[in-house]
């Protein structure tokens, strides 16, 4: 069936009943939306469609667009949608926040339906522990025609699925507890469309806003909604900034300390560890918390030393601070998904813990 046009939106608007993936779609068909759908310099698009048969999630072991990407099982009566918006070739160094951005659009869509949600660094959004909606992001690298020609235009593509009506899964390895508003509402009659409008005027609006006034524009309101800020969290797989400080890592590429907030102009995760006099500026990877047992196992240490080398020092956590996240490790609290259990006693009792950490 051929796609629906609307042209009520700020955007030029396709719609198709069935589609594999907006994303990919919107990817290969960038020339197509130029010359047949008015995507321009000044003009966005949507695509969106009623049912994903291979939706595309984050790519698998860092790889690029064009490597292989997590696949989503996607059921019907949910949001799958790609806008596909303008930038400034001159700001192409913004589009590493455009996840961040969307994710704050998301969360204050879901406050208008009645929906309280949080992110989960860096662009999962969570509702009570489960996840309700995901992002992926792209820079194409295709020039947009412009009236400018003082400017050059790419098209860059933002991507969200949120579950209304039914709650699809990941694939096995990924497992995690997910919701969606029909759920959470406990209401059967909520329409994907008309969550999807809302959301799309949303997006449009914090775009511009950041867009012309930057990160500094939405710092705030994304640290208010962040899972996990002022704990301990490990990073696996993290990309670092390349002007940050240095930091060793643990085996299998991970990094621990505690989560301290975001960077107001770049918005990468700032991570106080023990071995850096600054904190660590972390723009990508994947993070878990509960994880001071992982850490002492994952180091091979005799416990008594790396309790000491993690926690002594510069006072990384209080022991209340200790306590609690010794709490959660049993709890296998993972910000609400679920995890190995780690190592069940300490030779320290709780006694000597609190002599190291003050």
């Amino acid at each position: 069936m051929p796609p629906t046009v609307c042209k009520a939106l700020p955007y030029s608007s396709i719609h198709f009943p069935v589609c594999e993936s907006t994303h990919r779609w919107a990817l290969d068909n960038l020339r197509v939306l130029v010359s047949n759908h008015g995507l321009s310099s000044t003009r966005p698009v949507r695509v969106s469609t009623d049912s994903q048969t291979r939706g595309v999630g984050q790519p698998i072991k860092n790889q690029t667009l064009a490597g292989e990407f997590k696949t989503w099982a996607n059921s019907s009566g949910n949001v799958f949608v790609t806008f596909v918006f303008p930038w400034l070739q001159r700001k192409m160094d913004s589009v590493v926040n455009l996840p961040q951005v969307a994710s704050v659009a998301i969360v204050q869509t879901l406050q208008k339906i009645g929906v309280d949600s949080k992110v989960k660094w860096v662009n999962d959004v969570m509702v009570n522990g489960k996840k309700i909606a995901g992002v992926l992001c792209n820079a194409t690298g295709y020039r947009l025609p412009s009236t400018d020609s003082n400017e050059e235009f790419t098209a860059v593509l933002v991507s969200v699925g949120l579950n209304v009506k039914s709650t699809p899964t990941l694939e096995a390895s990924e497992f995690q507890p997910i919701t969606s508003i029909a759920d959470e509402l406990q209401q059967s009659d909520v329409e994907a469309s008309a969550v999807l409008d809302l959301l799309s005027i949303e997006l449009y609006r914090t775009m511009g806003i950041f867009e012309s006034r930057g990160f500094d524009s939405i710092h705030s309101a994304l640290e208010q909604i962040l899972i996990g800020q002022g704990t301990l969290v490990s990073i696996q797989q993290p990309a670092i900034s390349p002007t940050s400080s240095s930091c060793d890592k643990l085996p299998n590429d991970e990094i621990f300390g505690k989560f301290i907030g975001l960077c107001p102009k770049s918005g990468s995760l700032l991570l106080k560890t023990v071995n850096s006099d600054t904190p660590v500026e972390v723009i990508g990877g994947r993070i878990r918390r509960g994880t001071i047992r992982r850490v002492i196992r994952k180091q091979n240490l005799a416990r008594s030393s790396a309790i000491a080398r993690i926690l002594s020092a510069d006072k990384l956590v209080s022991f209340d601070e200790f306590n609690e996240s010794d709490r959660e490790a049993e709890e296998g609290s993972n910000f609400g998904g679920p995890h190995e259990s780690w190592l069940s006693s300490f030779t320290h009792t709780r006694a000597q813990i609190r002599q190291i950490v003050g």
